[in-house]
């Protein structure tokens, strides 16, 4: 006879289909909240490993034109020969603030390294070679090298 049957609609079942949209989009906007979160952290993450980066290149200069200095000082005849033999008789280590990084010379490598703190368990080395031109020294940068353990 009929051919829609009416139904008495029940109180209950409009509230629980609220409440499960209103569920799915609390878990929409909550799940776009943590990635909005996750992106600004990367962002900070890499802010900070650009501004140390910074602190490396300012150690390496301050400590480069400290032996270079150094050198001039202690050295009246510029050759390769006489960096040496004055490196090798003195065992001499240059030192930035608290530790955070220094410079000595190898002697089975003839090279000097500069070391400096990257975190609290591993340090950056960089080796440099040397030559003397028209009585000036230069420093070659050979490689570069993450060692664990702290500065000596």
């Amino acid at each position: 006879m009929y051919r829609y049957k009416t139904y008495k609609l029940r109180k209950g079942y409009i509230l629980v289909y609220t409440l499960l949209i209103v569920s799915l989009l609390m878990i929409i906007t909550i799940y776009g909240f943590t990635l909005q979160l996750k992106k600004t952290k990367n962002v900070k993450n890499y802010e900070r490993e650009v501004s140390t980066f910074k602190i490396y290149e300012q150690y390496r200069e301050t400590l480069l034109s400290e032996l270079k200095a150094f050198i001039n000082l202690n050295i009246s005849v510029m050759s390769k020969e006489s960096i040496r033999n004055y490196f090798t008789a003195n065992s001499i280590v240059i030192r930035t603030d608290v530790n955070k990084a220094a410079i000595r010379y190898n002697q089975d490598e003839d090279k000097f390294y500069l070391e400096s703190r990257y975190d609290s368990y591993n340090y950056r080395r960089e080796v440099f070679d040397y030559e003397v031109v028209d009585s000036n020294i230069r420093f070659l940068f050979v490689k570069e090298e993450y060692v664990k353990g702290v500065i000596v």
